[in-house]
C-alpha cells in the first residue's frame, strides 16, 4: 500500500506540471462556444447484432436505440494561455476557489485514488492548472466546536525517495493562501495547524524545525527564525497552538531515551514535552507531560506528579490549583475533579473557581458533542450539558434505551440493541417515540434534525425521512438527503442528490433545482456551489445559474 501511495504521488507530480494533460488547449473564445463532442461511436455507424436465442428466449440487440453519453460544454477562461503551474498572489482576483481538474487512478489497481485541484477566481477564470493534490479551507477546533479558518490550504508532493525500510515514498508540502488570493506562500510547509484567526506552519531550515504564524491578512506575526526558541521543536505539530499571545509548543526537553534496533544497536531519541512561550520566543513554563487545547484562553496541562493545572495569559484560581481531572473550556465553563478531595465528584466551575454544578459519577468523563459522559460505580451512564445539567441517565430509564446523539437541551435515545437499521427512537425532552422503518438507518451528520436514510442491496441511498427533535416528520421522499454546510459563512443547507439536484434551506424550503447537472455536491462556498459529474467540475450560483465548467482532462463518454 505504501508503494501504491508512492506511485500515486508520482503521478500527481507529473500531472501537476501540465495544463490539461492529454487535452488540447482551449482558448478563451472556444471555451464558452465549443460544442460538446460525443466520445463514443456514433449510433448510426453501429450495425445491429444478429438475433440470439437461449433457453427459448430470443434477444435482439438494436444499437439504433442507443443514446451515447455526451460530455457537457466547457465554460471558463484562463489567466494565461501558458501553463499555470503556480498560484501567484494578486490584489485583483476577488474571491478565489478550488476546482477539480483531473482524477487520479492507481497504476496497479483500477480505482480512483483522488483528484488534482486548481484554483479559479470568482468569475471562473483559471488561475492555476490542476497542480494540487488537495485544496481545502483550513479548520480548527476550540470551545467544543470545529471552525473553518480564513485560509486555503494547498497540498503538493515532493520528490520520490527511498525510506529507511527500502520503500519509495514522497512527502507532502503545503502552502497557505488568503481567501482573496492576495497572500500566497510557497509549498514549503510540512505541517499547518489552524488556531482561530491565525495559522501555525512548520518547515525545516538547515535541518531545524521553524515555526511561523500568519494572520488572515498574510502578516507574519511570529517566526522562530527571528525569535529563536530555547528548545528545538518536534518535527510533528503535536500541541502547537496559539491564544491570547501564548504559544503552545512541543519541544525537546534535553533528555533522551533509547531502544534496541533490529540490528542490535542502541538507538537514542530525544524526549519531548509541552511548553508555553510568548511571541518573543521566551519560554513561560514547561515541560509538561501533556497539554489540552488552548480554549477559553487556558490550557490544561499534566504535571510531573500526574495531577493537572491550567496555563493562561492571566493567573486565575485554576492556574493555582491542582486537579485529578481537568477538561477544556466550553461556553466559559470547565469540568474538573479537585485533587485535594479524593475521587470525585466532578464539578463544573468558572474561571473564578465558583462551582456551578456537581456531577454524579465515579469514572473520568469523556466529552462528546458538547456534553459530558460519566459512568458511576454501578455502570450507569450519566450525560450532562456544558453547565452540568443532567440530560440523561441509564439509572432512571428503561432497560435497552441508549443515548444516540447529544444536544445542549435534549437527547435522542434508541432501543435497537446496537442495530441502527431498526428500533425505536425516543426524545428525552418530550418523551415522543418514533419507530424506525425497516431498511432505514440513522444518519449522524444532521443537526438539529433526525435523518433516516433507506439503502438498497448495493448500499445506494434511495429514500429518506427527516424528523425534528420532537420526532415529527418534516419531510420524506426519494433520493439521498444530506446536510451540507457553507464552508465560509457556516450556513447549513439540505441537498437531495440525484438528477436533478435540489437545494433546500434548513426549514426544507426549496431554494433551487440544478437542472443542468446530475452530479453530486462537493462543497458550498458562500454564494456558490461546486458540483461534480462524470465529465466535469462545475460552479453554480445558489439560483441555479452556471458560472463555470471545467471538463476533467480524462473525461470520456461510455
Amino acid at each position: 500500500m505504501k508503494r501504491l501511495l508512492c506511485l500515486l504521488l508520482t503521478a500527481a507530480l507529473l500531472l501537476g506540471g501540465c495544463a490539461l494533460t492529454g487535452t488540447p488547449e482551449i482558448s478563451e473564445a472556444e471555451a464558452s462556444t465549443r460544442p460538446a463532442e460525443a466520445t463514443t461511436q456514433s449510433a448510426a455507424a453501429l450495425e445491429p447484432l444478429n438475433e440470439t436465442t437461449a433457453g427459448g428466449i430470443t434477444v435482439k440487440t438494436d444499437y439504433s436505440a442507443y443514446t451515447a453519453r455526451v460530455a457537457p460544454t466547457a465554460k471558463y477562461t484562463r489567466l494565461s494561455e501558458e501553463p499555470l503551474t503556480k498560484l501567484l498572489p494578486s490584489e485583483d482576483y476577488g474571491a478565489i476557489y478550488p476546482y477539480i481538474g483531473s482524477e487520479l487512478y492507481s497504476t496497479e489497481y483500477d480505482f480512483s485514488a483522488g483528484y488534482l485541484y486548481g484554483m479559479v477566481d470568482e468569475n471562473g477564470r483559471i488561475l492555476t492548472d490542476p497542480i494540487y493534490t488537495s485544496a481545502w479551507l483550513l479548520s480548527s477546533t476550540y470551545d467544543g466546536r470545529s471552525y473553518y479558518c480564513s485560509f486555503w490550504l494547498l497540498e503538493q508532493v515532493g520528490e520520490v525517495y527511498t525510506d529507511e525500510y527500502g520503500y519509495e515514498t514522497a512527502d507532502s508540502f503545503y502552502a497557505l493562501a488568503s481567501l482573496d488570493g492576495s497572500f500566497v506562500t510557497d509549498c514549503i510547509y510540512s505541517g499547518v495547524t489552524g488556531c482561530g484567526d491565525v495559522a501555525l506552519a512548520t518547515r525545516r531550515v538547515n535541518g531545524e524545525v521553524v515555526l511561523e504564524i500568519f494572520n488572515t491578512s498574510g502578516n507574519l506575526i511570529f517566526s522562530s527564525l527571528e525569535h529563536p526558541l530555547e528548545r528545538p521543536l518536534s518535527p510533528y505539530a503535536y500541541g502547537f497552538g496559539y491564544s491570547d499571545g501564548i504559544l503552545q509548543l512541543y519541544a525537546e526537553t534535553g533528555e533522551y531515551d533509547s531502544y534496541e534496533s533490529w540490528n542490535g544497536e542502541t538507538e537514542y531519541y530525544p524526549i519531548y514535552g509541552y511548553y508555553f512561550a510568548d511571541l518573543d520566543g521566551n519560554l513561560l513554563s514547561g515541560p509538561y507531560q501533556s497539554a489540552g487545547s488552548l480554549s477559553g484562553g487556558y490550557s490544561a496541562v499534566e504535571l510531573s506528579n500526574g495531577n493537572y493545572t491550567y496555563i493562561g495569559r492571566e493567573p486565575c484560581y485554576l492556574t493555582d490549583t491542582e486537579f485529578l481531572y481537568a477538561g477544556d473550556f466550553i461556553d466559559g465553563y470547565v469540568c474538573v475533579d479537585f485533587a485535594d478531595d479524593g475521587e470525585g465528584p466532578y464539578c463544573i466551575v468558572d474561571t473564578d473557581g465558583e462551582i456551578i454544578n456537581e456531577l454524579e459519577g465515579m469514572y473520568t468523563p469523556y466529552y462528546y458533542s458538547r456534553a459530558y459522559h460519566i459512568y458511576d460505580s454501578a455502570g450507569n451512564e450519566n450525560i450532562y450539558d456544558s453547565r452540568g445539567e443532567l440530560l440523561y441517565s441509564t439509572a432512571t430509564t428503561a432497560d435497552g434505551w441508549t443515548g444516540y446523539n447529544q444536544f445542549i437541551d435534549t437527547l435522542l435515545l434508541y432501543d435497537s440493541n446496537g442495530n441502527y437499521h431498526s428500533g425505536m427512537l425516543r426524545s428525552t425532552e418530550t418523551g415522543a417515540t418514533y419507530e424506525i422503518p425497516d431498511g432505514y438507518q440513522l444518519s449522524y451528520g444532521v443537526l438539529p434534525f433526525v435523518l433516516l436514510n433507506h439503502y438498497d442491496e448495493n448500499y445506494n441511498c434511495t429514500d429518506y425521512v427527516l424528523l425534528d427533535m420532537d420526532l415529527n416528520e418534516v419531510s420524506s421522499g426519494r433520493g439521498s438527503l444530506s446536510q451540507e454546510d457553507d464552508c465560509i459563512t457556516g450556513t447549513s443547507y439540505f441537498i437531495n442528490s440525484g438528477s436533478p439536484l435540489h437545494l433546500y434551506d434548513m426549514e426544507m424550503n426549496e431554494l433551487c433545482v440544478f437542472s443542468g447537472s446530475s452530479g453530486r455536491c462537493q462543497w458550498i462556498y458562500g454564494d456558490r456551489i461546486m458540483l461534480m459529474d462524470s465529465f466535469s467540475c462545475s460552479y453554480y450560483d445558489l439560483d441555479g445559474n452556471l458560472l463555470f465548467r471545467y471538463l476533467l482532462d480524462d473525461a470520456m463518454g461510455d
